[in-house]
């Protein structure tokens, strides 16, 4: 679906592989509260992943709930999540890479989708402990930290609260971003180097490829 990705470099031998995700939950926190569905899109193309899960507390903040337009009862009816996060596993594997986490919020999306991953599969969090933000890149980009939420009108499909649309939103909206960010390998070997760290050219910005950093003048140079 999108054309290129953040140059991160391999670990443990396999590719990164960019996902976006998104969770819609019935109160602020897993564990004392639930979620509802999550979605993750990979950022260089293929299909999304969706899952609803059925409560797992008793308590939920009817707002909450509210926001996903269906009743307790209607989540109540929803498949169980260790079913559904062992449907998510399996379709990370099936990625094969190492997936990375995106998100508009991980502060809230990774920690639902961590929690139910150690709390229903064996595998544990195949994301592993860490997860990266929108919304801090594009502020690191621009130059000013106040901007990090500038980056939601280059968004194309609408922000609908169904987890899908907004975890494919968020996807287009970071490709645009990349794009300023990386610009087209001018060689083969950039490009396989690129390639090997979850990067994929097919357009994009062009211009001469540049290493990241900055040269020291020639006086300060040893």
């Amino acid at each position: 679906m999108l054309s290129k990705g953040v140059g991160i470099q391999k670990e443990g031998g396999l590719k990164p592989i960019h996902i976006v995700v998104d969770v819609e939950a019935d109160g602020p926190c897993p564990g004392m509260f639930s979620m509802v569905s999550f979605a993750a899109v990979p950022v260089f193309g293929g299909d999304a992943f969706k899952a609803l899960v059925r409560p797992i507390s008793n308590r939920w903040v009817p707002e909450a709930l509210a926001v996903s337009r269906i009743t307790r009862h209607e989540h109540e009816g929803y498949p169980h999540p260790m079913q559904e996060m062992k449907r998510f596993v399996s379709w990370l594997e099936a990625l094969g890479g190492r997936p990375v986490f995106w998100s508009d919020n991980p502060a809230f999306d990774w920690q639902f989708v961590n929690y139910y991953l150690h709390a229903f599969t064996e595998s544990g969090n195949p994301f592993g402990h860490s997860a990266r933000r929108i919304g801090d890149l594009y502020a690191g980009h621009v130059g000013r930290l106040p901007a990090h939420t500038e980056w939601k009108r280059f968004r194309k499909t609408p922000h609908t609260h169904d987890p899908v649309d907004d975890a494919r939103g968020n996807a287009e909206a970071l490709a645009i971003i990349i794009e300023r960010l990386v610009p087209r390998p001018e060689s083969k070997s950039q490009e396989r180097r690129f390639v090997e760290q979850g990067i994929n050219f097919e357009g994009g910005e062009r211009g001469k490829y540049v290493e990241f950093g900055r040269k020291l003048p020639r006086s300060q140079a040893r």
